[in-house]
């Protein structure tokens, strides 16, 4: 039986595939490869709000957490800890969606739309404000 994929959104994205290691620290806040579990799988819209969707959020049926000290990793290792969270969702710079499911309503957006700085971690980017 094949290992469960897993996801990330910062409403960025990260895919479960055990073949990244982090990325390096830089001055400014970047959007990170991922980690030995997640690949960075991209920055996507927020679908709440949106009723012809039925103010699912993007990343639905799972739990969220918020820190003050919110890094990419935090976040990722909080939903591999939990049983089918396939994705894991970064949003508002400390906010940590973790989920079976994207909804399919939620669009791929350029990267240049996740900038928020992680609360814990300035130089990584954790997600993009909701518009």
């Amino acid at each position: 039986m094949s290992a469960i994929k897993r996801i990330a959104i910062i409403i960025c994205i990260y895919f479960y595939c055990g073949c990244f290691t982090a990325a390096a620290e830089a001055a400014t806040a970047k959007i990170a490869s991922g980690n030995s579990d997640y690949a960075y799988y991209g920055c996507y819209n927020e679908t709440t709000g949106d009723p012809s969707v039925g103010n699912k959020r993007a990343l639905a049926g799972g739990s969220m957490t918020s820190s003050t000290s919110m890094t990419i990793q935090t976040c990722l290792t909080q939903c591999n800890s939990g049983a089918g969270n396939v994705f894991a969702g970064l949003e508002y710079g400390r906010e940590c969606w973790c989920a079976p499911d994207l909804n399919s309503f939620a669009n791929k957006l350029p990267d240049a739309n996740c900038t928020l700085p992680c609360a814990g971690n300035t130089t990584e980017v954790c997600g993009g404000p909701l518009t």
